[in-house]
């Protein structure tokens, strides 16, 4: 069994090394687009409740690609050369603190975002779905195996 300590340092690490090594990942959008079609659909929304339907598409988009994106590392986890037990309490902690900080920012968003409004839920929601952009190429790991000369 994986120590608590050991757990939150790789979690920690994973969110640390997010910014770095993971950078050039995509969850199959582009760098201005939150998730396929989501620059055009904005582009076409006639008003912020267009936007909301854009944002929220946005949102089921993302979230369905870290979903994926977990599963597949856990099923990676099966067949590490370490011990796959390991592996698989860090993906799934590692999930779990995903998941706390993005409600835990929700928060802070909303609070912090002084419209109440539409349009200031659509901002908050845009921030959220950032975060959730970034999970997903981060968690998007493809190691290339072979060797580097």
């Amino acid at each position: 069994m994986m120590s608590k300590s050991l757990c939150s340092a790789l979690v920690l690490g994973s969110m640390v090394l997010a910014s770095t090594a993971f950078a050039d990942n995509s969850a199959k959008t582009t760098d201005t687009d939150l998730a396929p079609g989501y620059s055009a659909c904005m582009a076409k929304a006639k008003n912020v409740d267009d936007k909301l339907v854009c944002i929220d598409d946005a949102a089921t988009y993302l979230n369905s690609v870290i979903d994926k994106n977990f599963a597949a590392i856990k099923e990676k986890c099966k067949s590490t050369t370490h011990d796959p037990s390991d592996c698989m309490e860090a993906a799934q902690k590692a999930q779990e603190a995903y998941i706390n900080y993005y409600d835990m920012m929700a928060v802070i968003v909303t609070y912090l975002n002084p419209d109440n409004s539409d349009t200031g839920m659509a901002q908050v929601n845009e921030k959220l779905n950032e975060i959730s952009k970034f999970q997903a190429q981060f968690t998007d790991i493809n190691f290339d195996n072979k060797s580097k000369k």
